[in-house]
């Protein structure tokens, strides 16, 4: 007897065999101007079983020489189905970039994956996708976004003076332009401003960058009065020149009218030290020199003393 189902007759199965064939990763679309990874299955997947960790990209097909694991903040929301999108999260994104020349173009974007990338609807893992034959992207968008800077720090506690630039993406030191920053003592350009002419810092693809100031140019900041003196006092404006990302996009500009406050401001707590001084009795005046700007106001001559020979 053939079961009623719904005014229908419905036919039992004499066989029946479970799905036996485990899913693959047959075709993959990277844009790291989006930030999205589009990966095609050989069948329907379950969207919850992703496990990003499992999958990583390298430049070459045949080697994870220069290779990047994503990491679990990269994710998806996809439905189940063949096509499952991973939105790749910052630090990731700047990780890839960091790896320079990884994902910089199609020919530098390849996928390999561990067993289990995902599971099928019968719970079926993924196959895995040997580093030694890793799959190429099937197409692939270069970043064009223009990198913006989205904080930074001042340090002026020791004699060094430290600038932390904070940058919403990986860029490339190698094109810093230390003449493209001014330092302001307000917000519209109003009051002191000072442009700075070089530093020192490392030459590591990051999203930040810390400058140690030349002596002159943070001596010449703490020399104008009330610049530079608290975080409200404390203002960067950039030009397009500054640096720019790894695929050789310029810096956002902030100009002069609207430039950016300070997020962390650390207070000066080294007191000067004399250097050297020289005295020259024909004119009579003595000289003194101190290892950064100091108020001339607040000189006590009489704590001066001149001795003779070398105090042991």
């Amino acid at each position: 007897v053939v079961p009623n189902v719904n005014g229908v007759s419905a036919l039992g199965v004499d066989i029946y065999g479970p799905d036996a064939i485990h899913p693959q990763l047959v075709a993959a679309a990277l844009s790291m101007d989006a930030g999205t990874l589009l990966l095609t299955f050989s069948e329907t997947v379950s969207a919850a079983s992703l496990n990003t960790t499992l999958l990583s990209l390298q430049s070459s097909p045949t080697s994870a020489t220069l290779a990047f694991s994503l990491t679990a903040c990269s994710s998806s929301s996809s439905a189940d189905g063949t096509i499952i999108t991973v939105a790749i999260c910052a630090t990731d994104l700047n990780a890839i970039k960091a790896a320079y020349p990884l994902a910089s173009s199609k020919n530098t974007s390849y996928i390999a994956v561990a067993t289990g990338l995902v599971t099928d609807m019968v719970a079926l893992p993924s196959d895995p996708i040997a580093t030694s034959s890793a799959l190429p992207v099937a197409a692939f968008v270069a970043d064009t976004h223009a990198p913006a800077l989205i904080s930074f720090d001042l340090d002026m506690r020791l004699d060094v003076v430290v600038l932390t630039l904070h940058f919403d993406e990986t860029v490339d030191p190698h094109t810093l332009n230390l003449s493209a920053i001014t330092v302001q003592q307000s917000s519209n350009g109003t009051g002191h401003a000072y442009t700075l002419t070089g530093g020192y810092y490392a030459t590591t693809l990051s999203p930040s960058i810390s400058v140690n100031l030349t002596t002159a140019d943070a001596n010449a900041i703490k020399g104008r009065r009330g610049l530079a003196a608290d975080r409200d006092s404390t203002y960067l404006a950039i030009e397009t020149a500054l640096v720019d990302d790894v695929s050789g996009t310029a810096v956002q500009s902030i100009t002069t009218a609207t430039a950016q406050r300070a997020s962390t401001y650390l207070t000066d707590i080294t007191p000067p030290t004399l250097r050297s001084f020289t005295l020259n009795l024909t004119s009579t005046i003595l000289t003194l020199t101190f290892s950064e700007t100091v108020d001339s106001s607040t000189l006590l001559s009489t704590g001066i003393v001149l001795v003779n020979g070398t105090c042991g």
